[in-house]
């Protein structure tokens, strides 16, 4: 099944490659917690990000374990930031990209519209 992040031995900690729409492809957040809980302790963790967004209660369930983490944080922003896990003890941000949205909604009627009961 495609995954729409990556976990990545590293030398000095694990990396963690999000390039892709967040809880896409019917991959829930609860996959992703299982795997950063699997890695254990870790002093350094580095995520990297090019991700136009997706489903945002994934993105705060990973937003909230990553701060929760006990490794120090590094996140990368390699293309564009459109969700809500840019969570970290250091954000790198490239030049021109655009980084962390604010979540928002819209409601519109008419007058003619029935009044909610």
């Amino acid at each position: 099944m495609k995954r729409w992040y990556d976990f990545r031995a590293q030398a000095r900690g694990t990396e963690i490659v999000i390039y892709d729409e967040i809880g896409a492809f019917g991959i829930p957040a609860k996959a992703f917690l299982d795997e950063l809980k699997a890695l254990g302790p870790l002093a350094e963790l580095t995520v990297r990000i090019n991700s136009p967004g997706g489903s945002v209660f994934d993105g705060v369930a990973i937003y909230n374990a990553l701060n929760r983490h006990n490794a120090t944080i590094t996140v990368w922003i390699d293309g564009i930031a459109a969700s809500r896990v840019t969570a970290g003890s250091r954000v790198r941000p490239s030049p021109c990209s655009p980084v962390r949205p604010s979540a928002s909604s819209a409601c519109s009627g008419s007058r003619a519209s029935p009044p909610p009961r």
